[in-house]
């Protein structure tokens, strides 16, 4: 497969299903949008993973392959898969650190084991964990390799997944997930199910009770987010 078409296939990815940061690599040189891509559609790869697995399992070997695949790009190899290939051309262009790639794999794996968040601690190390390294791989192809860039970027990354978390509440409630810290919903006295059940209650004033109660942990989950930014 030709470079051209593996970063064509990224972009389109990226713009499907990542579009706030599709619209963010526009911002950048073109000559860094290929790399942008390759590296957003990466991330598009593993964290959909959860959404198409029905066992642990089945995530940990997809992770595993991604994982493979790295280890075929950082040997100067190349992968016959589109994203994979793209990467290896970013890889190569913009020396970009192999670590990065690792800690977002280790992020996702999270997801598939469907832990949910003890404490607002445990939910900020996840955004830590599956969107600073993006940001850093962000930096390395715009060529900024600074410490105090970086710093930021781990700032940035964090309020990005904190707040992506927020925006994904409902979409994960209807698939019977929450990433709502659980001791936040237990100051506001409820349970996981009750955030799944919200929209499914038959009886008014209990849904609007649940709706405040929420919006007390999501004003929480907020205030982190805006002291990172």
């Amino acid at each position: 497969m030709s470079t051209e078409s593996a970063f064509s296939f990224c972009t389109e990815l990226v713009r499907a299903h990542d579009y706030d940061r599709y619209l963010c690599a526009m911002f950048a040189p073109e000559s860094a949008r290929a790399g942008l891509m390759a590296v957003y559609a990466f991330n598009q790869e593993i964290a959909k993973i959860r959404d198409v697995i029905t066992e642990p399992v089945s995530g940990h070997i997809r992770l595993q392959w991604w994982r493979e695949a790295l280890d075929t790009v950082y040997a100067g190899g190349n992968p016959q898969h589109q994203v994979a290939a793209a990467l290896g051309d970013a890889v190569k262009r913009f020396g970009l650190g192999r670590s990065h790639f690792d800690c977002l794999i280790d992020g996702r794996a999270f997801d598939v084991e469907d832990q949910r968040p003890r404490n607002l601690a445990a939910l900020e190390s996840y955004a830590d964990a599956t969107s600073t390294p993006l940001v850093s791989l962000a930096l390395e192809v715009l060529a900024e390799r600074g410490a105090a860039a970086h710093a930021a970027g781990r700032h940035i990354g964090v309020a990005w997944g904190l707040i992506g978390q927020l925006r994904a509440t409902a979409f994960n409630a209807r698939k019977k997930r929450t990433f709502l810290p659980l001791d936040e919903l237990a100051k506001v006295g409820l349970a996981p199910d009750d955030v799944f059940n919200v929209r499914l209650s038959g009886h008014r004033s209990s849904s609007s009770d649940t709706r405040k109660a929420l919006a007390r942990v999501a004003k929480e989950i907020a205030a982190l987010a805006k002291d990172h930014l």
